[in-house]
């Protein structure tokens, strides 16, 4: 009968440092979680304030020529849109007409990413990814001119 006692005290032993080993780790998975979140959220905050959004860029003082060499109309969601800047024509006829589309809608229509996702049949998040690297390459491009 003392050996059976031993046993069940070994089986709780067990379980209870079963038990402690769980909520470490789940601590542990815990604080990991925590620290990746903040390493995330201190990134975006250190790019953003060295980022230039470009649809504030449309908003800066300019002056319109009065002659026009070259003009284009794009149709953007039921909507005719022209520009005049030959570096800008040029940038966004490279484009596929879906790229433009998210461009467009975005910095001149200033559409929210959920309702052109919609128009556009795709997943949010997709558009989101897509329009970040379109607006890098767009200044990449743009810069070189």
């Amino acid at each position: 009968m003392g050996g059976h006692a031993n046993g069940t005290e070994e089986i709780i032993l067990d379980k209870r440092r079963e038990e402690h080993i769980q909520h470490v780790f789940d601590g542990f998975c815990k604080r990991v979680l925590k620290n990746a979140a903040n390493d995330y959220y201190d990134e975006i905050m250190r790019r953003s304030k060295h980022e230039v959004l470009l649809a504030d860029c449309w908003n800066l003082p300019h002056t319109i020529d009065e002659y026009v060499l070259e003009s284009a109309v794009y149709t953007v969601l039921g909507e005719d849109i022209r520009f005049t800047n030959s570096a800008l024509i040029n940038a966004l006829d490279s484009l596929s007409e879906e790229n433009r589309t998210i461009i467009l809608a975005t910095c001149v229509m200033g559409l929210p990413d959920r309702e052109i996702a919609e128009h556009l049949k795709v997943v949010r998040r997709t558009l989101t990814y897509r329009k970040a690297k379109l607006l890098q390459e767009l200044r990449r491009v743009l810069s070189d001119v």
